[in-house]
């Protein structure tokens, strides 16, 4: 299974820029200010940042890369836009973009904004890192580092924003397996492996149900079975069920939603 990049949260004041190696990213806020990350490598590389930000075209979302930076350890800076009070969709869309651009390696963030717009940058950096290379041959020589991504968040905030990213570091888990089923090719993702790969939420605390060709039979699913005669593979169906909540009441749905707009109950396949 791939995991998500594990972030280590820590205060701005723990780091000294000049030394940090690998890669280094800072923001740029409303017309070009300088968040206080952006500052010090804008001192450390004698103008560099501002020159960034100041250049026609530079805007919120964009990213810009500044290679072998003087002045730095860092064998790259990279300039992000995250425009004046980011709301959260902005800056998980400004830390995926950081993400694509970084891709593989160290990096260390140096965060922005309030500690919910710095814990959705982490969110979008760790969503947009996610690659699937399972079956792909490395060309890396036995006993060289093979680490992806090993991020590092300075805030000044590091304590709120580690608070608030740990519910969102739980919720990319469950993104990162789900896109793990949706790229494992079927010939390896068969019924067995798709319902075993299930069950083992039951971790979690999920109840899960596996239900054989047999039991689909008694239950009358003819048409499932029908499609499933066209596989060598046994149809499952998987049943998984929270209650979580207990005896607690479940909390009432969005104005905006509606029965309607919830996911159907059973994860199937033949």
């Amino acid at each position: 299974m791939t995991h998500p990049a594990e972030i280590a949260f820590v205060a701005i004041d723990e780091i000294t820029l000049a030394d940090v190696s690998g890669s280094v990213a800072v923001f740029t806020l409303a017309d070009g200010t300088l968040s206080a990350g952006a500052e010090m490598a804008d001192k450390l590389t004698g103008g560099a940042v501002s020159r960034i930000a100041g250049a026609k075209g530079y805007k919120t979302g964009n990213v810009v890369k500044l290679p072998a930076p003087g002045g730095m350890a860092a064998d790259a800076v990279y300039v992000a836009a995250l425009g004046a009070e980011a709301d959260e969709a902005t800056a998980r869309k400004t830390g995926a973009a950081l993400g694509k651009a970084v891709g593989k390696g160290a990096v260390t963030i140096v965060g922005a904004g309030d500690a919910a717009a710095q814990a959705e940058i982490a969110f979008g950096y760790v969503l947009r890192t996610y690659n699937f290379d399972v079956y792909k041959t490395s060309d890396k020589d036995e006993g060289e580092d093979t680490t992806e991504n090993d991020v590092t968040f300075a805030s000044d905030k590091a304590e709120a924003v580690a608070a608030l990213s740990a519910p969102m570091a739980a919720l990319a888990e469950g993104i990162y397996f789900t896109r793990d089923l949706v790229n494992e090719p079927a010939n390896v993702l068969t019924t067995e492996d798709f319902a075993a790969r299930l069950a083992a939420m039951g971790e979690l605390g999920l109840e899960v149900d596996i239900l054989g060709e047999a039991e689909m039979r008694e239950l009358g699913m003819d048409a499932l079975l029908a499609v499933g005669m066209a596989s060598d593979d046994e149809c499952k169906l998987v049943v998984m069920k929270w209650n979580g909540g207990g005896d607690e009441a479940p909390p009432p749905l969005p104005a905006a939603a509606s029965v309607k707009s919830r996911p159907p109950w059973p994860l199937s396949e033949c």
